[in-house]
């Protein structure tokens, strides 16, 4: 009798138990070289989804798989119920009903394909450190496409779904660049790597080694964890700032507001608000290719170049897709469009074309996401985890670990000592008014005399 155990996405096989091809039926009165022959075979073969059991094949639904096929039927029912949407429209003939139909299409050919790959993952959650940061990489594309499909379909809340959506980018950043130093090892056996660097492996790329000195040895790791990390604080502050100023009415009749999107005006937060996202964006990506171009050897078998690029892809395409077609409305490239049924302004066909965009990227997201972050690099064959999938995926989701790092790397004030610092800013601004009103009496008497 041969006895076959299952593990979540492999086949083992017991010592001195034996187990043919998924073609071949068990036959008992096999050989015992035509078992080695076969054990073999099998050892090599490693079949993920397919059992041999009485010389069939039998689908193995693991929590993965059943998982993903629900998602591609609700997907289905999706597009279903779209078409039939869009048929019954008194707005089919509008270009948005049909935009928002095809973005749809590529949503349901995205999201099941990342969601697969994202459980796949959480059961094998085999390696905590690595995986944890991978899951929350791939979680881009579902949340990327969803809420752009959403923002299409309920336009008035597409501007504030999408500061959400933007502020997971700088999420993303962070995680790829733990990602980079888990595979590596700990944080001290990198600083080891670091130290035994040389100057020119460490140096600065154009044009900032025209602008500040090389980083050193002793610095490296925690200058990079700080520049990614300011990029977190930075964009959620900017999030914070553009939903109050949105709100703030400064102009009554065109409804103008103080933040005033697609507006590049110094009177308006929109410009400050993308200067100081783009600057800190671009020293965030700086510092991850610094770290990339210092670890480049040690890296190397991980093949980090295709994860980067999926990173940056996506980080770089949407924030500047979204420049560009705001300096189209701007300038008047992109204008509104009317017709018996509904009218759309230009900012209002700027925000879909957005949308529509990132839609479609998403699916060519989740291919490249699938062979870049592919759970097999991650895990080990033939080994179960220890960690079940729910627990996976709580472990995954809680940010308490993004927390404790701004705590612990940025020098962010405590508000203890700003709340005693008070009193000597307040003294300081009080002596300087002194000073000044001094001053001023005694310029006048000068006059005077």
């Amino acid at each position: 009798m041969h006895i076959m155990r299952r593990t979540s996405f492999s086949i083992t096989v017991a010592e001195n138990e034996t187990m043919a091809d998924a073609l071949t039926p068990l036959n008992s009165n096999n050989s015992s070289s035509n078992d080695n022959d076969i054990l073999d075979a099998e050892n090599k073969r490693w079949c993920r989804c397919t059992t041999s059991i009485c010389g069939r094949c039998q689908v193995k639904w693991s929590v993965a798989r059943v998982l993903t096929t629900s998602f591609y039927s609700l997907s289905i029912i999706a597009t279903i119920l779209t078409a039939i949407e869009l048929r019954q429209s008194r707005y089919k003939d509008s270009l948005h009903n049909i935009g928002w139909f095809v973005a749809g299409v590529f949503v349901c050919l995205a999201v099941p394909l990342s969601v697969y790959d994202i459980a796949q993952h959480l059961n094998n959650f085999q390696n905590k450190t690595t995986q944890k940061y991978v899951i929350r990489i791939m979680w881009m594309v579902p949340i990327y496409a969803i809420e752009s499909w959403l923002s299409l379909r309920f336009k008035d809340l597409s501007f504030t779904m999408a500061l959400f959506r933007d502020s997971y980018e700088a999420y993303v950043i962070y995680c790829f660049c733990y990602l980079l130093i888990a595979l590596l090892g700990t944080e001290d056996q990198v600083n080891d790597i670091i130290l035994g660097k040389a100057e020119h492996d460490l140096r600065h790329m154009f044009p900032f080694s025209y602008m500040m000195n090389t980083f050193k040895n002793g610095e490296f790791l925690i200058k990079v964890k700080r520049g990614v990390l300011q990029y977190v604080v930075v964009k959620v502050a900017c999030t914070i700032v553009t939903l109050i100023t949105t709100n703030i009415i400064i102009n009554p009749t065109t409804k103008e507001t103080l933040y005033s999107e697609n507006s590049y005006d110094f009177s308006h937060f929109h410009l400050y608000v993308v200067i100081l996202v783009n600057c800190s964006q671009i020293w965030a990506m700086y510092c991850l290719v610094l770290f990339y171009h210092a670890c480049m050897k040690e890296l190397a078998p991980y093949r980090p170049f295709g994860k980067f690029v999926c990173v940056k892809a996506v980080v770089f395409f949407s924030f500047w897709q979204e420049m560009a077609i705001g300096m189209a409305v701007h300038f008047k490239i992109i204008k509104g469009t009317t017709n018996p049924f509904s009218s759309y302004t230009p900012h209002d066909v700027a925000e879909g074309s957005q949308d529509f965009l990132i839609c479609v990227e998403m699916f060519i997201a989740a291919m490249a996401h699938h062979f870049a972050f592919h759970y097999r690099d991650f895990t080990e064959r033939n080994v179960n985890s220890d960690v079940p999938f729910l627990k996976a995926f709580a472990e995954v989701s809680n940010p308490h670990d993004v927390v404790a790092d701004i705590r612990t790397n940025l020098p962010i004030p405590k508000v203890n000592d700003v709340v005693n610092h008070l009193p000597v800013a307040a003294n300081n601004v009080r002596n300087l008014f002194a000073r000044d009103t001094g001053n001023g009496k005694k310029s006048e008497e000068v006059e005077e005399d």
